[in-house]
């Protein structure tokens, strides 16, 4: 698919729920000096600077201007960003998990969690996102619907759905309720809980597709963000009892990836998506 994306950088102004919103955007591509059009995500470090994953290699942004990394990997194709509890700064690319250090501003992407091109016990295949649960374990989704749990020893593989073997379709993102339970959701508009190694599937609308992220927050319920925002009751059982759409005033809002940044009704979080590849 030949998608013309950038990345859009948004100075929130203010929001009055009264007024509307207001926001001033800068766009940024190949020309300004990303790597590639394609940016697959982005996250700010604890300095102020911004880490960007595309599909032509990782960025850093200055500021006023962008620090290429290439040839630090075994892939180019980047995935996803997450900072680490112990505030390490982790990346996922085609070749596995990498970590980002800035020693002295000297700066290198080391290879922690490795990947290869066949599925093995130790290895992980075409990984594209990552999540760190509440014990330091991280959850790693893969291509062909399988996820990984690597507790910094061993991995546990869990199928959550047969793609009939198509490379590179399938993309999880993860979340834990306040019971430990770890949840993933797929693109495809599908829910999974998986506790202590068991694997259970749930039933929700098939209005909701394309999930980009989902949060617990505070009252225990699951804010699912894709082509909506939807809140979903779960009970003490860990099962999914309601769920409701709610009513969202996007700031910016991509028909195309049907990403979304949001204020949320009654303040619940600021920002359900930082999704990538904005248009």
């Amino acid at each position: 698919m030949g998608f013309k994306h950038a990345l859009i950088v948004i100075l929130f102004l203010f929001w009055l729920p009264s007024a509307g919103q207001q926001l001033r955007s800068i766009t940024y591509d190949v020309s300004a000096g990303l790597p590639h059009n394609e940016v697959r995500d982005v996250i700010e470090h604890s300095d102020g600077r911004v880490w960007i994953a595309t599909d032509g290699g990782l960025a850093l942004f200055e500021g006023t201007h962008f620090e290429y990394f290439k040839g630090q990997s075994k892939s180019e194709y980047y995935r996803s960003l997450m900072k680490a509890s112990d505030g390490r700064i982790l990346t996922v690319h085609d070749a596995g998990v990498a970590q980002i250090t800035d020693t002295s501003g000297e700066i290198s992407v080391t290879t922690i969690i490795p990947g290869s091109i066949e599925i093995s016990d130790s290895t992980l295949y075409y990984p594209n996102g990552i999540y760190e649960d509440s014990e330091g374990a991280y959850w790693i989704s893969e291509s062909r619907g399988s996820v990984v749990r690597f507790d910094g020893s061993e991995f546990y593989r869990y199928l959550l759905e047969d793609d009939g073997n198509q490379a590179g379709s399938s993309s999880f993102v993860f979340a834990q309720d306040n019971r430990g339970v770890i949840w993933a959701a797929s693109r495809t508009g599908k829910l999974w809980s998986i506790e202590v190694g068991e694997v259970t599937a749930h039933s929700i609308t098939a209005e909701i597709n394309n999930i980009q992220h989902i949060k617990f927050i505070e009252d225990g319920t699951l804010l699912i963000g894709g082509n909506g925002l939807w809140r979903m009751a779960i009970d003490a059982a860990s099962t999914p009892t309601s769920i409701t759409k709610l009513k969202v005033s996007p700031i910016l809002f991509n028909n195309l990836k049907q990403n979304f940044y949001s204020p949320l009704p009654q303040g619940y979080i600021k920002e359900i998506s930082m999704r990538a590849g904005l248009q």
